[in-house]
C-alpha cells in the first residue's frame, strides 16, 4: 500500500511541476510574442506612411 501511496504522490509531484513550469512558460512566450506583434506593427505602419508620401 505505501508503495502505490508513493507512486500516487510522485505522479501528482511530478504533474503539479509540468503545470507549473507549462504555465511560466506560456507567460514568457505570451509576451515575447505580444513584443514582436507590436513590432511587426509598427514596422508595417512606417511602411504604409513612407508609401504614401
Amino acid at each position: 500500500m505505501d508503495l502505490i501511496k508513493g507512486l500516487i504522490g510522485f505522479l501528482f509531484k511530478t504533474l503539479l511541476v509540468l503545470t507549473l513550469f507549462t504555465g511560466i512558460g506560456l507567460v514568457v512566450a505570451y509576451f515575447v510574442v505580444k513584443k514582436d506583434v507590436k513590432e511587426i506593427q509598427e514596422f508595417t505602419e512606417r511602411i504604409r506612411l513612407e508609401m504614401e508620401q
